[in-house]
């Protein structure tokens, strides 16, 4: 799981996503990154070509990352 920092007046910060991932039990590995491109980028190195990255959040984050995707900004 990939948490992003996104300049967003109504953003949940990375880390009030962390720890509310962890309040609700998640166990599994989480990593932060302070923007959105790094973020993207870390997950993408981590995905074999057949696989699939998910981006979720506002529609404001995914039309950035869809923007960096046409862009192959990766």
């Amino acid at each position: 799981l990939v948490v992003v920092e996104f300049a967003h007046r109504r953003a949940a910060s990375p880390k009030d996503i962390v720890s509310q991932l962890k309040r609700i039990g998640h166990k599994g590995p989480v990593t932060s990154f302070p923007t959105v491109q790094d973020g993207v980028k870390f997950a993408t190195s981590l995905a074999a070509p057949q696989d699939l990255v998910c981006v979720t959040g506002s529609t404001y984050l995914v039309a950035q990352t869809r923007k960096m995707f046409l862009s192959n900004l990766f």
